[in-house]
């Protein structure tokens, strides 16, 4: 660990020290901007506490307790095992570069994906709780045929 903190010190203390900072300020900014499985992993738990609370099975302190709780611990343990595969790879800076693009890459294809999903479960439940008919279509569809239309006020969802 000594050698890693030295590394850091030794970058900041040469010509390109400044360079350092303002890549290290970029990637915080970014760190905020890019969707992690940290933000997956908080936003299903931030579900779980909010039925809890709405079902009074934990009262508001603890809530909002838990809700902190989870909002500073998983991202930066996201973010220390980014830090740790950077750390424990081999090979100079192209190659932990590399590496380090792929793990947040990943990161952030499963963090829009789980938000993505969240949104069309959130849509198909709130057109399920319209009291708007629903129209089944018993036979077994052909291809492209229509099984189910959803509608919610204005918005039409079709499941083929």
């Amino acid at each position: 660990m000594k050698s890693f903190v030295g590394e850091i010190t030794d970058a900041f203390d040469s010509d390109y020290g400044s360079a350092l900072l303002y890549a290290t300020a970029i990637g915080l900014v970014l760190s905020d901007i890019i969707p992690t499985p940290a933000d997956a992993v908080y936003y299903h738990r931030e579900r779980k506490l909010r039925s809890m609370l709405d079902e009074g099975k934990i009262t508001p302190e603890k809530y909002y307790k838990k809700s902190a709780n989870a909002h500073y611990i998983y991202t930066p343990i996201w973010w220390a095992l980014v830090l740790g595969i950077l750390y424990k790879t081999e090979g100079g800076v192209q190659e932990k570069a590399k590496i380090g693009l792929m793990v947040v890459g990943v990161g952030a294809a499963i963090g829009l994906l789980h938000k993505s999903y969240s949104k069309d479960i959130k849509e198909v439940k709130s057109a399920l709780k319209t009291e708007e008919p629903v129209v089944n279509f018993d036979a077994k569809p052909r291809q492209g045929q229509i099984r189910k239309v959803y509608r919610a006020g204005n918005k039409i969802k079709f499941v083929y």
